[in-house]
């Protein structure tokens, strides 16, 4: 009994502390947000020439190149200024030659060429005898080197005009006989001779376009030529100082 009242007096004290709260529940951490995706790394650029502004395209024509050769064949005449023999040349003389010419630059057309002359005239020779006068013919053959140079000024593609200086040989050949022409003939009286000289002038030329690579030229020119006395052996002498004109046709290329 007396056990019962301890335990009882025991109970009453413990039941008269007061009881101690509960722990408080600890707070869970809330996670913790996901990171921004960080953006892409932008490559850097790689290091090299840097490109030139484009220039706007400009359309232009270009003209044929202009020609640089030239072939002419001409007919040019000589007109004495004074012949003292002109029972050979007769006052004047015509020839028929060929000449060829490079464009250097559009000022300047040196040319080398040849020309020949073939002249023959009558003569009626008296003689004393019985068979009264008898006929004979006078040949000239005149071959002409020549090499110079043309001062060119070309306003356009189709006409141009210039001066015109050259250097020439001339190579004659006389005959005296009824057929000047053969020179195998008996009793025939014949010369040689060679004389230098110059020719200094202007002419104009006019060109005509085929479409093509070639050019139609035809020239026109008025000069003086002076020349040394060609002397013709014993034969004879001339003097082919005079006034020249020169008419061709020819093609450029």
């Amino acid at each position: 009994m007396f056990a019962l009242m301890i335990a009882a007096a025991f109970a009453g004290e413990a039941a008269s502390e007061p009881t101690a709260p509960a722990p408080e529940s600890t707070p869970v951490p809330a996670p913790a947000p996901a990171p921004e995706s960080a953006p892409a790394p932008v490559p850097a650029p790689v290091a090299g020439p840097v490109a030139a502004p484009v220039a706007p395209i400009e359309v232009t024509v270009q003209r044929p190149p202009e020609p640089k050769y030239q072939i002419d064949v001409s007919v040019a005449g000589t007109v004495f200024e004074s012949d003292p023999y002109g029972s050979l040349s007769n006052g004047g003389l015509t020839s028929a030659g060929i000449r060829g010419s490079y464009r250097v630059n559009r000022w300047l057309v040196p040319f080398a060429g040849l020309s020949y002359t073939d002249a023959t005239m009558s003569h009626i020779v008296t003689s004393d005898d019985e068979l009264g006068s008898t006929t004979f013919r006078t040949g000239l053959y005149q071959t002409q080197m020549f090499l110079g140079a043309k001062p060119t000024w070309a306003p356009n593609k189709y006409v141009g005009v210039y001066g015109l200086v050259q250097a020439q040989g001339l190579l004659g050949i006389v005959r005296l006989d009824d057929d000047p022409d053969d020179d195998e003939n008996l009793g025939q009286i014949e010369g040689e001779g060679f004389a230098f000289g110059g020719t200094f002038g202007a002419g104009v030329e006019a060109f005509a376009p085929t479409g093509g690579p070639l050019q139609i030229a035809f020239s026109f020119e008025l000069g003086y030529s002076a020349y040394a006395p060609l002397q013709l052996e014993d034969v004879a002498t001339i003097d082919a100082s005079g006034v020249s004109l020169r008419t061709g046709v020819g093609v450029r290329f």
